[in-house]
């Protein structure tokens, strides 16, 4: 005999081969919180909604930011908001107005906005001030009701216990890696893979629960369809009767779809849009409004021939 002494493999289960099956299970364990994301999306096809306010498509469409561009621009679009030579955006007050939570044609959504836009504000600052507030919660639990989206919270608990089985394949790494320790084998490619299994469960986290319905694809691209063409999208009525929707072409409806940036003037979309994503092309759209909407925007921009609904103000 020359002396040496046979180590025999932690748990009776050579290193190589526990490695295997611990990658393979770690591998499969962490698909499941995305496949309860996948499966959420799946559902029976269902006819569009074209009843949708220009807030809920944009919440629909890109969560409660778009929700608020897409307030902004039917603001900017009908004269409530201009922009002042600071490429800032404020409310348009003028005498004998309407006061805005008075005003029937204005969601409690515009209501916000033209709120913080009492002192000036830029498109990405009226977006943080009012994107996650109340209305944001309000609209996701709107299209819930309606089909168009997955309950978040629901959601969001089932991709959490979707993570269990990964962190039983955590745990039995751990154990493996103690008792490894304590049987003198070596154990640093054990680390390693452990270490790159946590960084990659890290990067492959669920960032958003918000997951749209078929009914909630089918409304968006029917949206799409009539922002293309230019006619509203149909409704089908008891009966199935079709008639005229909701889905018209308006400022508020390219935003929805696209961002700031599809605003239809683009001297405007250059000014609410960040700079990078929309080219030049036209004038600074509020520079010739100069001081008279630097301050306040009010009844000197309320809609007068200088600063009304022209070119001046990039409108």
């Amino acid at each position: 005999m020359d002396g040496t002494i046979a180590v025999t493999p932690t748990w009776g289960i050579p290193g190589p081969l526990f490695l295997l099956i611990w990658i393979l299970l770690a591998i499969v364990t962490l698909f499941l919180p995305r496949l309860v994301l996948v499966r959420a999306r799946w559902g029976p096809s269902a006819p569009p909604d074209a009843t949708l306010s220009p807030e809920q498509l944009g919440a629909l469409a890109g969560g409660a930011d778009r929700a608020v561009a897409a307030s902004v621009a039917g603001l900017v679009e009908t004269g409530r908001l201009r922009v002042d030579d600071g490429r800032r955006l404020c409310a348009v007050v003028t005498d004998g107005r309407v006061r805005p939570e008075d005003d029937p044609t204005l969601s409690d959504l515009d209501v916000a906005v033209l709120g913080s836009a009492a002192t000036p504000r830029t498109s990405h600052q009226l977006v943080a001030d009012v994107g996650p507030g109340l209305h944001a919660q309000e609209l996701d639990e709107q299209l819930v009701a309606r089909g168009l989206l997955r309950d978040p919270a629901r959601t969001r608990a089932r991709a959490r216990l979707a993570w269990i089985p990964f962190g039983l394949v955590l745990v039995l790494g751990l154990a493996r890696l103690a008792a490894g320790l304590g049987h003198g084998a070596s154990v640093s490619f054990l680390v390693f893979v452990l270490v790159i299994a946590v960084i990659v469960a890290h990067s492959a986290r669920p960032r958003t629960f918000r997951v749209v319905t078929p009914a909630g694809r089918a409304t968006l691209a029917a949206a799409r369809a009539s922002v293309r063409t230019g006619t509203p999208a149909g409704v089908i009525a008891p009966g199935g009767s079709v008639r005229p929707g909701a889905f018209v072409v308006g400022a508020a409806a390219l935003v929805t779809l696209g961002g700031l940036a599809a605003f239809p003037d683009p001297a405007m979309a250059s000014l609410l849009a960040p700079q990078g994503f929309v080219g030049g092309g036209g004038s600074d759209g509020g520079s010739s409004c100069g001081s008279s909407c630097g301050s306040s925007c009010g009844s000197s921009c309320g809609g007068g021939s200088s600063c009304g609904g022209g070119g001046g103000c990039g409108g």
